[in-house]
């Protein structure tokens, strides 16, 4: 367990709340449907427990079993969803190793990400950019922004070292 590592996903955390906080209030400013938060929940719980068990390089491999029982009984494909929207996010890479080495999944935390959420680019990082995803009422959607939270299926994992 890092230090280090549990700080920052604690930060990353008050970050990712600050930019939904902000965004909300310039949709209710500006007539504008409330933006949606994909970090709330399973996310941001897999991130602070990843965080847990990362080391010095910010890496860490719990199994999905012991991701699940950290997490009070998440279902697997609870964990691999939350994944999926931690690697959107670039708040975490992966990859798994070569089955000859029992196939573990290797999580790696992305320490910049923190800075990236702390200047101007945290809007465009979390799809609230206000000229790209927001409608005004009445106006009709030009996309959905939680389309790939919602996609079926596992998220495709790389080859450590590939």
């Amino acid at each position: 367990m890092s230090i280090a590592t549990s700080t920052w996903a604690k930060q990353v955390s008050h970050e990712i709340a600050k930019a939904y906080e902000q965004s909300a209030a310039e949709a209710t400013t500006h007539g504008e449907e409330l933006p949606g938060n994909k970090f709330l929940g399973a996310p941001a719980f897999i991130l602070s427990v990843l965080a847990d068990y990362a080391d010095e390089t910010w890496q860490c491999k719990p199994s999905l079993h012991l991701l699940s029982r950290d997490t009070g009984g998440y279902p697997h494909a609870e964990i691999i969803r939350a994944i999926g929207i931690l690697e959107e996010l670039e708040l975490i890479s992966f990859c798994t190793t070569a089955p000859e080495q029992r196939g573990i999944t290797v999580f790696h935390l992305k320490e910049s990400t923190l800075q990236n959420l702390q200047d101007h680019r945290r809007h465009k990082l979390l799809g609230l950019d206000r000229d790209q995803n927001r409608t005004h009422r009445g106006q009709k959607e030009q996309g959905d922004p939680l389309k790939a939270t919602r996609q079926e299926g596992p998220v495709e994992s790389k080859e450590c070292g590939s």
